[in-house]
């Protein structure tokens, strides 16, 4: 999440007021990743765009607080449930297809998401809800190297040129299709001690795995080229520099996070107050 041009690492992410963890991919940012937000347990978003004397330090330009579902939020009980087909505009194949691993394998996936709001009595309640979602997404590209323009020269091997007299050192050719897997599951128990005091508590779990095989990368590299042997149009690479460069590998990563919250509230005609306990782990 990002807001009004800040970076994400300065935008604090918080479930009921408390920090959420967020174990990064292949870096160690401090940024919260959404695929640990079990949105379907979520009541409401508060956004606060500027940064307000209980916020973290890094909220440069705000923060944003999830709320979890309450089961007073409503006076009955509420059933809400969805199923859907999760398929790329490139790859509507019923049947298996190649790929991503090397047998054959769906890439039409079914998902559903469902929500129970339960107000036991005028003191107790408790709501449920659940996902789970599996993605097939194909990944090609194509990746131009500029020399002069995005990527610099030497002087030597690549000559000097001007910014607008670019030339061609590296074409990439990238294939790596791959398959995610979301599952979520939440729940809240609110208790009344009083027409003003309840206690609630929320818990929150998701799991993410996102495997992708097969990363294949074909790149064909000039590596040196002449003074005067290239322009816009044409690069021509000094006899037996070049190199074509074919690269693989295979990425599968597994993350999993909780995160229980224990919130006391008091919401009276002359004050209000919250106090609380929070675990976060990714």
């Amino acid at each position: 999440i990002s807001m009004n041009g800040v970076p994400t690492e300065n935008v604090p992410v918080t479930v009921n007021g408390f920090s959420m963890a967020s174990a990064q991919g292949n870096t160690m940012r401090r940024n919260v990743e959404l695929i640990f937000v079990s949105t379907n347990n979520l009541s409401r978003i508060e956004v606060v765009y500027s940064p307000t004397p209980e916020s973290p330090g890094s909220a440069l330009a705000g923060s944003v607080n999830m709320v979890p579902r309450s089961a007073f939020d409503r006076a009955k009980p509420i059933f809400n449930a969805s199923a859907y087909l999760l398929m790329r505009d490139n790859a509507r194949h019923f049947q298996k297809t190649p790929g991503p691993s090397n047998a054959p394998t769906r890439k039409i996936h079914p998902g559903f998401d469902l929500s129970y709001i339960k107000p036991v009595n005028k003191r107790f309640g408790f709501t449920l809800s659940a996902g789970y979602s599996k993605q097939y997404q194909p990944f090609d590209l194509t990746q131009n190297t500029w020399r002069g323009a995005g990527a610099p020269t030497n002087g030597g091997t690549l000559p000097d040129t001007t910014p607008d007299q670019p030339y061609l050192s590296e074409y990439s050719v990238r294939d790596a299709p791959s398959q995610s897997v979301r599952a979520s599951v939440g729940t809240t128990l609110d208790y009344k001690l009083s027409r003003y005091d309840r206690f609630s508590f929320s818990f929150q779990g998701v799991f993410f795995n996102y495997y992708s095989p097969a990363h294949h990368y074909v790149t064909f590299l000039v590596n040196r080229v002449l003074p005067g042997d290239f322009s816009t149009t044409f690069t021509h690479g000094f006899p037996g520099a070049g190199e074509v460069r074919l690269t693989n590998n295979t990425r599968d990563r597994i993350s999993a996070s909780y995160m229980p919250t224990l919130v006391y509230r008091h919401d009276g005609p002359i004050w209000r107050a919250e106090a609380g306990l929070g675990y976060s782990r990714s």
